[in-house]
């Protein structure tokens, strides 16, 4: 299974986060922290990634669901191994070229840099807590590999107060 297939498998799985859905918010956390399988961390970021971009800020019970996954993806370390793969010190080496899907480190950062990018956006206690947690250490040095294309509006994001 593909990438795409494995990440639209999971969303539909997933389900917005919505209560009853197949898999629930610790299963994308867990594969983006211990997941030796590129392709794994990347659907996972990307499943997050949708179910941000799907909510509705102006619905309570969406805005309520988001607060909660926040607190959650800083609790269960994603954020820091988020930031971590970003910089290059993940344990689990995407980043190596001798990695066999090495291709797919930029997929993994891209979705990572959107994902930051959705959360932070209009929240200044979050763009807190995620510098805290090396987001902004992570997005400095992937920007000054070149890596990624949306990284110097997630820079300026990050470093708003």
């Amino acid at each position: 299974m593909g990438l795409n297939e494995l990440a639209d498998l999971w969303e539909w799985q997933f389900d917005f986060g919505r209560p009853g859905a197949v898999i629930e918010l610790d299963f994308p956390i867990n594969e983006i922290t211990t997941s030796e399988q590129p392709k794994r961390v990347c659907a996972a970021v990307r499943v997050l990634n949708r179910a941000v971009k799907g909510s509705k800020p102006n619905d309570p019970a969406d805005a309520e669901r988001i607060l909660e996954w926040k607190e959650e993806l800083v609790a269960e370390l994603a954020i820091r191994v988020c930031s971590e793969i970003l910089e290059g010190v993940d344990d689990r080496g995407f980043e190596h070229e001798s990695h066999e899907e090495h291709w797919l480190y930029s997929c993994i950062c891209d979705e990572i840099l959107e994902l930051f990018q959705r959360l932070g956006e209009g929240d200044a206690l979050f763009r807190t807590k995620l510098r805290r947690n090396g987001a902004l250490k992570g997005v400095q040095a992937y920007h000054a590999i070149g890596g990624g294309h949306t990284t110097e509006a997630v820079l300026e994001m990050l470093q708003q107060r």
